[in-house]
């Protein structure tokens, strides 16, 4: 669920409860930053590796690798092909963003690409940079028609990380 707030820090606290009312006596407590910029017709799509509008190649296997998205990343080192199909529904440019998780083993020349309106267009990163990896990075800007395109990333270079995707459409473009 996607509430949107002033810009700024905050600090959330989390604590679990059952269905009888019983309450865990941990709790985590972490710190939510939201960015200037967001509208209420922005649009986000983020597409994880384990939601089910994705397509794979080969065996891709759990990675330990830090910060994954929402829990989770998968690695494969044998040229194999993971693909996030986004459910795209306003035509548009997009920003695209890719996020991964570091391990020493990666790739240094980890092909994306984009399937989009004009065609298809790889960039290619540096998966075994620590400063890149447990975030969003940009690809690019690309436009895409409703119901089209795809992201997908290749092991074809060495090992890679697949763990999630993010399209974003400002309201005002």
């Amino acid at each position: 669920t996607h509430s949107y707030a002033a810009s700024g820090s905050y600090t959330v606290t989390l604590r679990v409860t059952d269905d009888d009312g019983d309450t865990d006596t941990t709790s985590q407590t972490v710190t939510v930053t939201v960015s200037a910029g967001r509208g209420a017709s922005d649009i986000e799509l983020i597409i994880d590796n384990r939601d089910a509008n994705t397509e794979t190649t080969g065996t891709w296997k759990t990675s330990s690798g830090a910060d994954p998205w929402a829990g989770q990343s998968v690695y494969n080192n044998s040229g194999s092909v993971f693909r996030w199909l986004p459910a795209i529904a306003e035509s548009g440019r997009y920003q695209v963003y890719a996020w991964w998780t570091y391990h020493r083993n990666r790739s240094r020349a980890v092909p994306y690409s984009i399937g989009h309106d004009s065609g298809v267009s790889t960039v290619t990163v540096d998966q075994r940079d620590p400063s890149l990896a447990g975030q969003w990075v940009l690809l690019g800007e690309f436009d895409f028609a409703a119901g089209t395109g795809y992201v997908e990333v290749s092991s074809e270079n060495g090992q890679t990380s697949a763990d999630a995707v993010r399209l974003f459409k400002s309201g005002g473009s």
